[in-house]
């Protein structure tokens, strides 16, 4: 993005971090990095290990939203944004439908319902998470 925009990446990160986001505010809150996916083994039923969820905002969802895949360091994301605002409403680093949807029926349930077009990739994984999750495609 940064090169995109003719800037230097330092400078999209510190507006990111110190304007746009409300990291700051969730740092002295306590509330940055709280949320979780819990990964469980279907056999024992126990929690074998928990993914982070560095963004979970319904205040940023709307009636139109993307999702695509990111690599983040060595890590594959989920990122969904709001396509009319640009705003960035989940942040999670998983890729499967089923982790997906526990963390979107267990932080974001009450927007869900407002989505009316999602925009994603040809991927089986958001296909499915998409005719699960949202009434749109029911």
């Amino acid at each position: 993005m940064a090169f995109m925009f003719g800037l230097k990446p330092k400078t999209v990160h510190y507006w990111y971090k110190e304007e746009i986001s409300d990291y700051r505010k969730d740092i002295a809150a306590g509330n940055w990095g709280e949320k979780k996916i819990q990964v469980i083994d279907k056999s024992s039923g126990e929690v074998t290990k928990e993914k982070p969820v560095p963004i979970a905002k319904a205040e940023n969802f709307g009636s139109h939203m993307t999702i695509d895949e990111k690599q983040i360091g060595k890590k594959m994301y989920t990122i969904m944004t709001n396509a009319q605002s640009g705003k960035i409403a989940l942040l999670a680093q998983t890729m499967k439908p089923e982790e997906l949807k526990q963390v979107m029926e267990h932080y974001l349930s009450q927007v869900l319902e407002e989505v009316k077009s999602v925009s994603c990739d040809m991927s089986p994984s958001y296909k499915k998470l998409c005719k699960d999750i949202f009434p749109i495609h029911s």
